[in-house]
């Protein structure tokens, strides 16, 4: 589907997943790129990497922000526990990290919940090194 660019030719084929009107026509454009699936076949792929597994290097002092998911995403199973065990562990990098949950929005919280990612930024852009 990727390479033959099939979901650019049937964007209501691709589910909402309850974003509002705006959010879902950007997401449509998002899944109808074929760069969209190379990225999640490279990520679904790292996944399973026996060179996946990276030591784990703090950041020092370094602002950092992590944004998680506030609605489970089923997709990800049992491997949900996991996976927020491991946003904990990133925000755990920095000594001047911040942990935000964003709790109306599932894996696309750009999307769902735009003005948390674009605070996050504005704060890091602003933030004293």
């Amino acid at each position: 589907m990727s390479s033959l660019g099939l979901m650019a030719l049937t964007p209501r084929a691709i589910p909402n997943r309850g974003f509002s009107d705006d959010a879902y026509k950007q997401y449509q454009a998002v899944l109808a790129t074929t760069r969209y699936f190379d990225g999640a076949i490279a990520e679904t792929e790292s996944f399973y990497s026996p060179t996946a597994v990276l030591p784990v290097v703090g950041v020092g002092d370094l602002p950092l922000i992590v944004i998680s998911h506030g609605i489970p995403d089923g997709s990800l199973g049992e491997l949900e526990e996991e996976w927020t065990r491991m946003q904990q562990e990133l925000s755990d990098l920095s000594s001047r990290s911040t942990h935000i949950i964003a709790n109306n929005s599932g894996h696309y919280i750009q999307l769902e919940e735009p003005q948390i990612v674009v605070e996050s930024i504005l704060k890091l852009v602003t933030a004293e090194s």
